[in-house]
């Protein structure tokens, strides 16, 4: 079952993955997440862990005419737009690792360990030969 965008803000978007995990996702918003990142270590509030991963996961978009095949080649749940909505994200293997996807206005996107990056590479690059 995917999992509901909580807010929307200027370029960025929350995602409540777990009851205490959330996912903060900007696009051109460098800014405004090391903004938040500051107020999230000054507040003395009691708070969860902090485990920021813009240096340990890729974010990876896949776009064009023969996307809905490619998808469906990568990744075992239907991820048609009636299935998963523009505010959705879920949570699952695609291309053979664990990834997170959402649609995106641009195309889909793929959040993944960056120690899988070449093997996804090559994979989509597969999936492309086969479907064009």
């Amino acid at each position: 079952m995917p999992l509901k965008a909580t807010a929307h803000v200027e370029a960025m978007s929350a995602f409540a993955l777990a009851n205490e995990d959330i996912l903060l996702l900007a696009e051109r918003a460098g800014e405004m997440l090391a903004d938040i990142k500051a107020a999230w270590h000054a507040a003395a509030a009691p708070k969860s862990y902090s485990s920021w991963r813009e240096e340990s996961w890729v974010w990876m978009r896949l776009s064009g005419p023969r996307l809905a095949e490619a998808m469906s080649a990568l990744c075992a749940l239907d991820m048609r737009p009636q299935k998963l909505g523009a505010d959705d994200i879920a949570q699952t293997r695609v291309g053979h690792i664990e990834a997170m996807m959402f649609y995106s206005p641009a195309g889909f996107d793929i959040l993944f360990d960056i120690a899988a990056s070449a093997y996804f590479a090559r994979a989509v690059a597969a999936v492309a030969r086969h479907t064009a």
